[in-house]
């Protein structure tokens, strides 16, 4: 079906119901309009490249599926369970509006990888289920998903074994992945894992929402390429796999609430992590260059403890908002290397070993008006306390240097090492 007239926006094909065309649509130049969804429960196909000025839409639900499509104008949904298929590369170039309804957007890679340009929202509400299908390739998003908090897609979904990039910002009430989504915008919602997936945030992204795991415990990676944050739990219903952290030079990264996984994992690079919530790792927590600082704001539980592998870096223990207490032992590969740091205007209670006899740590410092109480044993080469206090239920085996607080010791216990002031 073609418009040889000479003239872009010409012509209008109507479909009264049910149709398919096989072959182009406006391939010497686009049509004015194509008329879908005329009667309920239409299904449209159009396998090959169509272009258009408009789409029109009745008020009826049904399913249009196109090979690749070209419309100048906005496409916006008139009923609920309206479904549109884009299997090859569109441009929506007016964008896409689910306008408050129900429907459904697929955007498919199983013939090769795929990118639709314009921007998808529902300007009244939020509203709509943008799904992502097609295997081992890749569908590219070019242009933003929702526009606000309150203007957004209510549900985007990526298939398992499927990549979506999504190239500027997102904003959906819930993004569910058994696929891989990177995302080089920031991301507004909340986003789960229903099998094992991956989800990567750009260098400097944020995520204003929860990265929980609905599926079966310890699946699902979330990685920063760079520096970044999400605001809320991460892990809240079951254990994400993995967390990559400080993957660039420098990188910062904040998790604000509390976090659950099996395991973090450290590139190779100076930077640092915080952890602001309630905070439980199953692995073994290995530092992996010099100039790591990793920050605990919460009570933190390490069921294997945390190794700073002999590197000069830094762990720790923020007792600002309340009083916390970390499991976990702190330990170092190399004798004389890496650093406990405690600050914070309550107590940090450290309930298990610190430094280890022959691996000592290098320093474990109590910042002025912060408090610790450390359960188990102590091996560092030097432990300063400010004007805070310090209580050693077990034995000390440092030089402290008392910056006018003051030291506990249990009955029994020893401190070996001068004590200085």
């Amino acid at each position: 079906v073609d418009n040889t007239t000479g003239n872009a926006n010409q012509g209008t094909l109507t479909f009264n119901g049910s149709g398919t065309v096989t072959a182009a649509i406006g391939n010497s130049n686009a049509l004015a309009s194509i008329g879908l969804f005329n009667t309920s429960g239409a299904t449209i196909t159009l396998s090959g490249a169509v272009k258009a000025q408009a789409l029109s839409l009745g008020a009826n639900n049904g399913t249009a599926t196109f090979g690749s499509a070209t419309i100048a104008n906005e496409v916006s949904l008139t009923a609920n369970t309206q479904q549109l298929t884009f299997n090859k590369t569109s441009a929506l170039n007016g964008g896409f509006d689910f306008n408050g309804f129900s429907g459904t957007v697929t955007v498919d890679s199983a013939a090769g990888n795929n990118t639709l340009t314009g921007a998808i929202t529902s300007h009244n509400s939020t509203a709509g289920t943008l799904a992502i299908t097609g295997g081992a390739n890749t569908v590219t998003f070019a242009s933003a998903i929702g526009e606000t908090s309150s203007h957004r897609v209510g549900l985007i979904t990526v298939a398992a074994s499927t990549t979506a990039v999504f190239s500027s910002t997102v904003y959906s009430q819930q993004i569910n992945l058994s696929g891989t989504a990177k995302f080089n915008g920031n991301v507004n919602g909340a986003l789960a894992f229903t099998s094992t997936g991956t989800i990567q945030l750009y260098d400097g992204g944020a995520i204003s929402g929860a990265v929980d795991n609905t599926g079966t415990a310890n699946q699902g990676t979330l990685t920063f390429n760079g520096s970044g944050s999400v605001s809320g739990a991460i892990g809240a219903t079951k254990a994400l796999a993995s967390i990559g952290l400080i993957n660039a030079s420098n990188a910062a990264v904040t998790l604000s609430d509390n976090v659950t996984t099996k395991a973090i994992t450290l590139g190779a690079n100076a930077g640092s992590a915080t952890f602001g919530g309630t905070t439980k790792i199953n692995d073994a927590v290995n530092f992996t260059a010099a100039g790591q600082n990793i920050t605990f704001k919460g009570t933190t539980d390490l069921a294997n403890g945390i190794n700073l592998k002999g590197f000069a870096s830094t762990v720790t223990l923020d007792s600002t908002s309340a009083s916390k207490t970390l499991t976990g032992a702190v330990t170092t590969a190399t004798n004389d290397t890496g650093t406990l740091a405690i600050e914070g205007a309550n107590t940090f209670t450290v309930a298990n070993a610190v430094g280890s006899n022959g691996n000592a740590l290098s320093s474990v410092t109590i910042a002025d008006s912060s408090n610790a109480i450390f359960s188990s044993t102590i091996h560092a080469n030097a432990l300063t306390v400010g004007t805070g206090s310090a209580t050693f239920n077990d034995a000390v085996t440092a030089a402290i240097n008392l910056k006018g607080g003051t030291i506990t010791l249990a009955d029994g216990k020893s401190i070996q090492g001068a004590v200085d002031s």
